[in-house]
Formats: structure tokens, sequence, C-alpha cells
């Protein structure tokens, strides 16, 4: 048997909900892949995460091996995913690509949305 799951408003305000809102126990999580360049000499980095702002300021911080000698690192492209298996799926579909002219078509919108079945 599931657990039934019943919000809980906080807050005095009762009369408009909008304001203090429904305390629901899950937030929605959404898993992005990105592609970053390197400001210093144009390389790219492919990957995934459910934290976009988190892994930039990582990747800028010299906190992943592969990317801490090619700082600093700026966003090209992003695609969220409802689950971390597609967004799985497409980073590795896109780095199996293995063609900086597919990047850079991705990038620009030159890739048709089919290629992210």
């Amino acid at each position: 048997v599931g657990r039934r799951f019943t919000p809980t408003l906080r807050g005095s305000s009762r009369q408009n909900p909008s304001r203090d809102g429904f305390c629901l126990s899950k937030r929605i999580v959404m898993f992005t892949v990105y592609i970053i360049r390197s400001k210093k000499n144009g390389k790219y980095y492919i990957g995934h995460t459910s934290d976009i702002t988190r892994r930039l300021h990582e990747h800028n911080s010299g906190l992943t091996y592969s990317t801490k000698n090619h700082v600093p690192w700026e966003i090209v492209f992003t695609r969220e995913f409802k689950t971390k298996s597609m967004a799985q799926h497409i980073e590795l579909k896109i780095k199996k690509m293995k063609s900086r002219v597919f990047i850079e078509k991705l990038i620009n919108g030159q890739v048709d949305d089919t290629f992210f079945l």
C-alpha cells in the first residue's frame, strides 16, 4: 500500500495560498545535458547534471580533473530530460559522434529534434 500525500498549508494566510504556498515534500528534478566551451582554447566538454549552476561552478573552480586546465568555461548548449537515464543516453550519443562539426551544429540549432528521441 502506497503512502498518501497530503499537502500542508504553511504560514498564516489561508486566504492566499499562492503567497505562502503548499509545502510539497517532493520537487521535480530535471536532468540537463550540457556542452561547455573553454574560453581559453575553444575546447568542448559534454556532460549531464541535475544542477547546471553547481556543475559549471565545479568546472570553473578546477574541481573536475578533465576540465581544470582549460578554465574558464561557458555554457553553450543545454537540453533538459525527465530522467537521468535519458540524459545519460543523449550525452553518450553526442560523445559517440566524435565530431566538432556535429557539436557546433547542435549548438547552432542545426540538428533535428529527432536526434533526442
